[in-house]
């Protein structure tokens, strides 16, 4: 169900593509309904589907048909971006403890978003077909945070297009920074 919208959504951008005067050339500026975070991806092949006030950024597979069974799973990579309460290494930790099985913090890192946050981050391969990222990356105020929930079908601890995407996001408006 959630894909089913994907084909509606296909041909409308967020944004227009800017390989010049950008610090990510040749992706385009999502900002977020609500303007409480943005982000550059590369659109396509990352579609946003907005569905009951949440917007999952989809890579649908190129033999993926679209019908009313098809799943999020159904997709090559997805993200989920959730405020969280508390800053970026608060979320992460609360979220950390939580996991079962645990995390293996050896392989957190921390990192810097081109706007000037804090995050850190951390992956990890659920099963053959499934494999996470997680960053959490500091609001605009030390009580507020974002959660980027990454899956895909491949490894996802060295990729530089969600590296990039990671380090693009950004708290508020693009240039204006809100709770």
């Amino acid at each position: 169900m959630l894909l089913a919208t994907l084909a509606l959504l296909g041909a409308a951008g967020c944004g227009d593509i800017n390989g010049g005067s950008e610090p990510f050339a040749g992706t385009v500026l999502y900002q977020s309904p609500g303007q409480s975070y943005h982000l550059r991806l590369l659109e396509p092949p990352w579609l946003p589907v907005t569905l009951q006030n949440e917007t999952v950024f989809l890579v649908p597979s190129s033999t993926l048909t679209v019908s009313v069974t098809t799943q999020e799973s159904d997709a090559l990579y997805s993200l989920h971006v959730t405020p969280q309460s508390g800053n970026a290494l608060t979320s992460f930790e609360a979220r950390s403890a939580a996991q079962s099985p645990a995390w293996d913090l050896s392989k957190k890192q921390t990192f810097t978003t081109a706007g000037g946050q804090s995050g850190v981050e951390i992956s990890w391969q659920e099963s053959a077909t499934a494999f996470h990222r997680e960053a959490h990356v500091d609001g605009a105020n030390a009580s507020s945070s974002f959660q980027l929930y990454f899956t895909a079908r491949r490894s996802l601890a060295d990729d530089p297009m969600i590296l990039q995407m990671i380090v693009s996001f950004g708290p508020g408006s693009a240039g204006v920074v809100s709770p």
